[in-house]
């Protein structure tokens, strides 16, 4: 049965202090006496109910009511339907379909004359078989993406001339087609100085994380544009270089993501240009992606970011799940940027350290088992992006069925495993609905999970709890792997998919410690979540981001107010 080990936690907390995003958060002492748990359970019965309304009544950080942000988040669902769900709608293909397979073998035969994982993973600069990726996305800095800054996303449309309606700048390409290009460039030039500085790189080492993902579009490269498309490159290759560096003084490893190509990879807006996926139609988009990539490969593998750059993505999320003729391009150009990154001054010359990474398409992990042949195996790493948030099943889903999925999705990220180091590229925590539907949250409360008394939370109690679990659900499962990178370190309209906003408000853990902990234990039995009816744990202790115990005074006495969530955890 697949499950996952569970860490033991002491029984009481040191009390320290942590700081980020000018947000502090203490941990007090709790004793771990019979008694003393049966008082908190008692408190938190008491205080469940003021917590809860004084949470309601604390509006988004970013809309203005929930209605607002209930259709933002519908309008982003609706434009992410593409999105595989993994386990549910998709289903993975077929073993004849995989490419790659000796004439009457099977893909255990091709594994069993396979090198075992970590001959060269290891001298990227990060042992991806023995150690965990844990990291973050740098989403919508030199790729932006509106939908995740409703104030840039207003003024943008704000600033539109001749648009044919009022909300139609969701891309780097409608930028371009309908804002004036000297706007644009101040906005671009302010936008690259200040979504993402040097104190974010501090505060994500400072969390624990070991990992950055850095998306850059094709338009970074002036050569690399398409005929007639407005792209605005700046500086953006500039302030690449200048993010790894910063990544380097604190010894964060980096994976550069060329996030969008001629033509659109997937139509999404992240891509650049929303849409229809027009990649594989012009060879000319071909020559321009190719050139790109090799912008990147001559660039971050020089001797400067040796041990920091530990791999480049050639493309994000590509169609070929869906468009045929997506996954007949991705099936020359994967081997096409294998060569060009093992070798980047030609064949006869010395290697590069620098991994190869796959993103599987929507095409299920097991797709790729036998894809590339044994040589090519030792230096490239599978990339998943598991989102169970996506698609008309999970819209109206509760919690638990949701984190049953996820549990599920564990199985295949053992499996991929023995192939590659696969790592979770891009996952994140939220409800497709956010906190609007309060009947969907079905988990149980108990004392797990600690809030800070406070009125200025951008959820209910009820939600962060989910939130916390969802997190380390996840946690377990891609660490079944080779781990994960959160989407996304920052985002300014939906607060459930910001990792510094978790940090924050006590949701996400705040530092390595804090990671390692697994205040529920083992959220996964088998392939299936797993919890109690009375919301008690297996005698796991732990905290949230080692969120402070409020104390609250009533009637002349203090009471600590502790909300939380748990499962019960068999391994």
């Amino acid at each position: 049965m697949f499950g996952f080990s569970r860490t033991p936690a002491s029984s009481s907390r040191d009390s320290s202090s942590s700081s980020s995003s000018s947000s502090q958060s203490q941990r007090t002492s709790r004793k771990s006496s019979r008694k003393s748990k049966r008082s908190s359970r008692t408190t938190s019965t008491i205080f469940t109910t003021l917590l809860l309304a004084s949470s309601a009544a604390a509006s988004s950080l970013y809309f203005n009511n929930a209605a607002e942000e209930l259709q933002a988040r519908q309008r982003h669902l609706e434009a992410n339907q593409a999105r595989a769900l993994y386990g549910q709608t998709h289903q993975e293909a077929p073993q004849q379909a995989r490419r790659g397979l000796p004439m009457g073998a099977s893909v255990e035969d091709t594994v069993k004359n396979r090198r075992a994982l970590g001959g060269d993973f290891a001298t990227s600069g990060f042992d991806y078989v023995n150690d965990k990726v844990r990291g973050v996305n740098l989403g919508n800095w030199l790729v932006l993406e509106p939908w995740m800054d409703n104030n840039a996303s207003q003024v943008l449309n704000a600033n539109a001339i001749n648009a044919p309606g009022a909300h139609v700048v969701i891309d780097e390409y409608t930028m371009g087609l309908y804002l004036d290009p000297e706007f644009l460039t101040q906005f671009f030039t302010d936008h690259f100085e200040s979504w993402i500085t040097e104190d974010d790189f501090r505060q994500i080492a400072a969390a624990g994380l070991n990992h950055v993902r850095i998306p850059i579009g094709h338009w970074a490269f002036p050569d690399c544009i398409e005929a007639n498309v407005a792209y605005q490159p700046l500086n953006r290759f500039e302030k690449l270089k200048q993010g790894v560096m910063w990544a380097q003084k604190y010894n964060l490893k980096v994976w550069i993501d060329l996030h969008g190509t001629p033509g659109s990879q997937n139509g999404y807006p992240g891509s650049g240009r929303a849409g229809a996926a027009h990649w594989p139609n012009n060879s000319t988009f071909m020559d321009m992606t190719q050139k790109a990539f090799n912008y990147l490969v001559e660039e971050f593998t020089k001797s400067t970011y040796k041990g920091t750059v530990t791999a480049i993505q050639p493309v994000n999320e590509p169609i070929g799940a869906y468009q045929k003729n997506v996954q007949t391009l991705l099936n020359s150009y994967y081997p096409w940027s294998w060569d060009a990154l093992a070798y980047p001054n030609g064949v006869n010359n010395a290697a590069s350290s620098v991994m190869l990474v796959t993103h599987d398409a929507w095409q299920g992990l097991s797709y790729w088992q036998s894809f590339y042949n044994q040589t090519q195996s030792e230096r490239v790493m599978m990339d998943a992006h598991p989102y169970f948030v996506y698609g008309p099943q999970e819209t109206n889903s509760s919690d638990s069925f949701r984190l049953d999925e996820v549990c599920q999705y564990g199985l295949k990220m053992v499996q991929s495993q023995k192939y590659y180091p696969t790592v979770a590229g891009e996952w994140s925590i939220g409800a497709p609905n956010g906190d609007n539907i309060p009947a969907l949250r079905d988990l149980p409360n108990s004392d797990q999970v600690i809030f800070p008394y406070t009125n200025k939370y951008p959820f209910t109690q009820r939600y962060m709890q989910f939130l916390a679990i969802n997190f380390r659900a996840q946690q377990q499962v891609f660490e079944a792997g080779s781990g994960w990178m959160f989407w996304n370190w920052k985002h300014l309209a939906f607060a459930d998919q910001s990792y510094q906003t978790g940090i924050k408000y006590g949701w996400l853990p705040a530092n390595a410690r804090d990671l390692d902990n697994q205040p529920f234990g083992s959220l996964c039995v088998g392939n299936r979540f797993a919890m109690s009816k009375n919301g008690v744990g297996n005698g796991a202790t732990g905290y949230a981001s080692g969120a402070a115990v409020p104390s609250v005074k009533v009637a002349g006495a203090f009471f600590a107010v502790v909300v939380g969530a748990a499962a019960v955890f068999l391994s």
